[in-house]
């Protein structure tokens, strides 16, 4: 008959082996236990295993070392074979009649019990390397514990603090390109463009013209032929404006030599200029030029001007101004507001590179308002007030005296200070305000040491004399019923509020 054989590694247990024990189709299943595999160690292990033998059709039998499975084998009629070869070469009793009821242990059974539970505890048990640990642990568990209880003690002196003004002298360039402790400081260039409109009342006065002037002319026949002349014909001037006037009527004119007729007139334009002595109108314009003597035998009358508000020149100098001063004081406003970085402009180095101006009237044009739209380009220089304070940081940590350490929080600096801007080499100079506290060094390691052992009193004399603080130290000492400083220097914590 066919037997399958299952060989079984450590780590299987129970329903490893039972998903093993179904792939297999055979009448027969052998299963290999090696000697540390403990996983079989209960009565119902094997049952378990059997049913699902059975359930399957086949017949189970185990090959194994380990003398408490045999037992386990007579106790539940599971045949259990030293070797492979003697389950190939003995028979397999029938499973139906085979299987024993329980019975009470035997005195074989318990020692074998026995056995097996002793093998179980030696695979339990830890290795050397845990042993050591948890015995390394359980020693400095006390000495743990001992330095919980260690007094420790906290104190806060009170250096003397001193105020420590400076002045920092400084130059900003666009040729330096890094700050340095020399003072030094990059500026950087910019250039920007802006419009903007205003509006202005006129105040200056010009004359216009108001009224026509008229008259008359006596127009002459040069031909023997009659002439008809219609009306708003054009009279010429000999005035150098060119000034012309109109007959207002149309006439007619007899034939022959010297017939003539006169004929009214008004000026063309409007004003005092029309206003002309006689003889002025000398000819008429047109095909009847050559036929006709034209002349005003009296003089023109009539013509008016009237005075009205105009631009003057002070009007279009004013506005410009303004408006080149709100230019320039935008370019610093939107400089200032729309910078992704903080920069401190230097208004002194402001200059114009180009405006441009277009308005609605012109010097002299009549009108009530003058409206003016400007369009600038500016250079400028700026500098950037985290390099700027970089330098004040440098500077001022250079300027601690020694045996001094600066008290923290307390440097503040002034903005700068521009005091002359020189326009061919863009070169800006200048002064910063600087103030610091600044107070003695404390020899931490030094005071600590003098102190151990000590009583409170003693620590607090012994770190007076030393010349360290201007206030009384405080001690805080833990647990607060305790009076003596600590022994051990890791246990004593000195604090200066002003110095991290």
């Amino acid at each position: 008959m066919k037997t399958t054989l299952i060989q079984l590694d450590e780590n299987d247990d129970i329903l490893s082996i039972k998903d093993k024990m179904q792939w297999n189709p055979s009448k027969r299943i052998l299963l290999i236990v090696p000697h540390n595999n403990k996983s079989i160690h209960r009565r119902i292990d094997l049952v378990s295993l059997q049913r699902v033998a059975r359930k399957n059709g086949a017949q189970l039998a185990l090959s194994t070392s380990q003398k408490y499975l045999h037992g386990l084998g007579k106790l539940t009629g599971v045949k259990v074979f030293s070797t492979v070869l003697a389950a190939q070469k003995q028979d397999w009793p029938d499973y139906f009649h085979e299987v024993q009821k329980p019975e009470s242990p035997t005195r074989n059974e318990v020692v074998k019990l026995k056995e097996y539970i002793a093998d179980r505890k030696k695979g339990s048990q830890l290795p050397n390397s845990r042993k050591i640990l948890f015995f390394t642990l359980g020693t400095l568990a006390p000495i743990v514990l001992v330095l919980a209880l260690i007094p420790h003690a906290t104190i806060t002196l009170h250096p003397a603090q001193t105020v420590q003004n400076l002045l920092l002298d400084f130059s900003a360039s666009p040729a330096y390109l890094t700050p340095s402790v020399e003072g030094r400081i990059p500026a950087f260039v910019r250039i920007l463009s802006l419009s903007t409109t205003d509006t202005i009342p006129t105040t200056g006065e010009t004359s216009i013209p108001d009224q026509f002037a008229s008259g008359a002319v006596r127009i002459t026949n040069l031909t023997e032929n009659g002439l008809y002349l219609p009306a708003h014909l054009r009279l010429n001037t000999g005035n150098s404006s060119n000034l012309q006037f109109q007959t207002l009527d149309a006439v007619s004119i007899p034939a022959g030599k010297g017939q003539f007729v006169d004929v009214p007139i008004s000026a063309l334009t409007a004003g005092k200029g029309g206003n002309l002595p006689p003889q002025s109108v000398t000819s008429i314009a047109g095909p009847y030029g050559s036929l006709l003597q034209v002349t005003n035998l009296t003089s023109t009358k009539g013509g008016t001007d009237i005075q009205v508000k105009a631009v003057s020149v002070n009007d279009f100098q004013l506005l410009k101004s303004q408006l080149s001063q709100k230019l320039q004081s935008d370019v610093l406003s939107q400089t200032k507001n729309s910078s992704s970085t903080i920069e401190l402009i230097v208004p002194q180095s402001m200059e114009v590179v180009n405006e441009t101006v277009s308005t609605n009237l012109e010097t002299g044009d009549p009108g009530d308002q003058l409206i003016m739209e400007m369009t600038g380009t500016y250079h400028f220089l700026f500098l950037n007030e985290d390099e700027i304070k970089q330098l004040v940081i440098t500077y001022a940590a250079a300027s601690i005296p020694p045996g001094y350490q600066q008290v923290t929080g307390s440097l503040h600096n002034s903005d700068p200070m521009i005091s002359s801007f020189q326009v061919d080499d863009e070169l800006i100079r200048g002064q910063i305000k600087i103030a610091q506290s600044i107070q003695g060094r404390v020899d931490n390691s030094g005071i600590v040491r003098a102190i151990l052992g000590k009583t409170r009193k003693q620590a607090v004399k012994i770190i007076a004399s030393s010349k360290s603080t201007d206030q009384t130290p405080k001690i805080t000492l833990s647990p607060s019923f305790w009076f003596w400083m600590p022994i051990i220097p890791g246990q004593i914590v000195l604090e200066n509020p002003g110095v991290k």
